[in-house]
């Protein structure tokens, strides 16, 4: 038989609101429903006291934020449960901040009466804990024993005419959380497991319960072996009846939950959306300056090659052309944490890629630093770029030795596992160092980060590993605590089956670097378009050259001779180079395309272009490396 349950829908859209009454009676309800959409509607429904609240977070004439808002200055409490066309991580956190229930997306809403379901038992049960409180309040054992037998963590504090606090009693898992009994806490003081930081929080706190006012909170506490806890409270005072105290709180009844796994989610949610930012800050900036390095590069490698330079401007001409390979080694960092890299993928067990390194580590590590192997038998495969996963190992292996100056042991391992329900295989890097402490290891990812003197380090090592694990479909957690060492886990896609490899491509010929061939160059930064049409002018190519997309498929249109290569930049102004070279294919079929790009960004190479002859060329480039590149990919794909 189904369940009786008094629903409002705040739904501008009856479709929508139609779809979650159909789940509902899915989830084994029978829903007695109102729909609202303005805020005069949805007050006036709150009256009624429904069982449950189903609400857009996005309406014309109201938005659900306030809608919770304005149920939690009611102090009313019904489960409120937001039901989103398009809610990212962000909006879902802090709705559950503001004291949302639960969050779902329209898509998804198979899962709207199991959310209801749980809302609905929750409130069911504090209900009936209020009630017994209340019910109770006049024999304190009997509470007490209830209290016992539950597996929340519940006191009593008496509050003295003078405002003193004294814990009257706790329950033993009150006790087995936090490590202290009621006489060790009313030696210690009341707020003496609170942590330094939410001290301020409680007070505010305690003055709404001396007050007359029930109040929840989020704080931390402090246990005996000095964990930090998160703890909801939940505190009603209780106002004395009798004497000269009469209608003076008398009493504080608390109940906590713990609620440390939830704030750690949300820290994991809030981080990875401020890494994502980064990473799409630090991609922009990559783009931007690499097409400078490639301007920096290509210039200083034509001084290099002028007959008549001097030896000395040689030399100077030399040491700019090696700060730039450094300043596009930087870059790279930041493409990889920002996961815009062109990877090149392939199936590889990564206890040959371990094994591989093997040598080369023990050469970083040092004599005084044991390196241990511990690869499984059965390790599954993974699709990754091998080098880049290498240069992943050893970013991790270079912090571990820094963290270990007088020696010590590192550990490579290899595993089957599960992660997030699904197969996955783990590689963790373990050293017996240092470690570090907790607000450390909450940065350790963010780009120019670090722990190491001026000038031994550039912060972007884990960075860059965590872009490329990323970027892998995989994931990393550090693991580590001050004076015990840290471990780092990557852990990547399992492959259910091994995949065919790819078929080898031709070899180019090379067999020379100059040709005839007219080639079309849409280019935006106008220094290094300059530069392009230059070296390809001198190798002997005819050159058409804009910076304007729409005036690029003019050139392809007015020209009156065969166009041989398109070269483009990914990132444009207006139209992305891909769809401009769809244009330019169906315009001058065969051409051949080399896209270019120091940072993708969203744009990629849509998979019907891909079997054209399309070629990826990433900046920074040098005048050799381009007139090669173009060489090959003529002679590879001749008209």
């Amino acid at each position: 038989m189904s369940e009786t349950v008094r629903v409002l829908i705040v739904e501008d859209d009856p479709v929508d609101a139609d779809l979650m009454v159909r789940e509902l009676k899915r989830g084994g309800f029978d829903p007695d429903w109102v729909r609202v959409q303005t805020e005069s509607e949805y007050l006036a429904q709150l009256d009624r006291e429904p069982d449950v609240i189903l609400s857009d977070s996005n309406l014309p004439l109201f938005d659900g934020f306030e809608a919770l808002d304005l149920l939690r200055k009611r102090a009313l409490d019904i489960p409120f449960i937001l039901v989103s066309g398009r809610m990212g991580e962000d909006l879902a956190v802090e709705a559950m901040k503001r004291g949302a229930s639960d969050y779902l997306l329209k898509d998804r809403l198979a899962r709207l009466g199991e959310a209801v379901r749980r809302a609905v038992d929750l409130r069911r049960l504090r209900a009936e804990r209020i009630w017994a409180i209340g019910a109770l309040r006049q024999s304190e054992e009997r509470y007490r024993l209830v209290s016992e037998v539950s597996s929340d963590y519940v006191y009593s504090l008496r509050v003295d005419p003078d405002g003193a606090l004294t814990y009257e009693w706790i329950t033993d898992p009150f006790t087995r959380i936090t490590g202290f009994d009621s006489a060790e806490l009313n030696e210690r003081g009341w707020t003496s497991l609170c942590h330094p930081e939410d001290q301020a929080i409680v007070r505010q706190h305690l003055e709404s319960l001396l007050s007359g006012r029930s109040d929840s909170v989020d704080i931390r506490i402090i246990t005996k072996d000095k964990r930090v806890r998160w703890m909801r409270v939940y505190d009603r005072p209780i106002l004395s009846e009798s004497g000269a105290e009469a209608g003076q709180v008398s009493r504080i009844y608390g109940a906590a939950q713990d609620i440390t796994v939830q704030k750690q989610l949300e820290e994991q949610l809030l981080q990875s959306r401020k890494m994502e930012a980064i990473g799409q800050l630090a991609g922009g900036v990559a783009h931007d300056f690499n097409n400078l390095l490639t301007v920096i590069c290509g210039y200083g490698d034509l001084l290099t090659k002028q007959p008549d330079m001097s030896a000395t401007g040689r030399e100077y001409a030399q040491e700019i052309l090696e700060a730039a390979k450094r300043a596009a080694q930087l870059t790279r960092q930041l493409l990889a944490f920002g996961r815009r890299q062109v990877l090149q993928l392939r199936t590889v067990n990564l206890n040959g890629v371990a094994r591989d390194l093997e040598k080369l580590l023990r050469r970083l590590i040092g004599e005084d630093v044991e390196l241990r192997l511990s690869c499984a038998a059965d390790l599954g495969l993974v699709k990754v770029d091998a080098g880049q996963i290498e240069q992943v190992i050893m970013n991790l292996a270079v912090n571990a030795r820094d963290a270990m100056p007088k020696g010590g042991r590192l550990t490579i391992e290899t595993a089957n596992a599960d992660f997030d329900a699904t197969p996955h295989v783990m590689l963790a890097v373990s050293d017996t160092g240092s470690g570090m402490d907790s607000e450390t290891a909450a940065r350790v990812f963010e780009p120019f980060f670090t722990t190491k003197e001026i000038g031994k380090g550039t912060g972007l090592g884990l960075a860059m590993a965590y872009g490329i694990v990323k970027q892998s479909g995989g994931d990393i957690r550090v693991y580590t605590e001050v004076g015990r060492g840290t471990t780092f886990k990557i852990y990547l896609p399992r492959l259910e089956r091994a995949e065919e490899p790819a078929a080898e491509s031709a070899p180019f010929n090379l067999r020379k670097v100059e040709g005839t061939e007219t080639i079309l160059v849409l280019e935006d930064e106008n220094a290094l378009r300059g530069l392009i049409r230059q070296v390809l002018s001198k190798a002997g190519h005819t050159v058409l050259d804009t910076g304007d997309p729409d005036e690029a498929i003019q050139l392809c249109q007015r020209h009156p001779g065969d166009i041989a290569l398109f070269i483009t930049d990914m990132v444009l102004p207006k139209l992305s180079g891909p769809l401009v070279a769809e244009r330019v294919m169906q315009l001058r079929p065969g051409v051949r395309v080399i896209y270019t790009s120091g940072y993708p960004g969203k744009a990629s190479i849509p998979n019907r272009l891909r079997q054209f002859g399309t070629t990826f060329f990433e900046k920074p480039f040098t005048p050799d490396t381009l007139v090669r590149k173009v060489r090959a990919v003529l002679d590879a794909h001749p008209n």
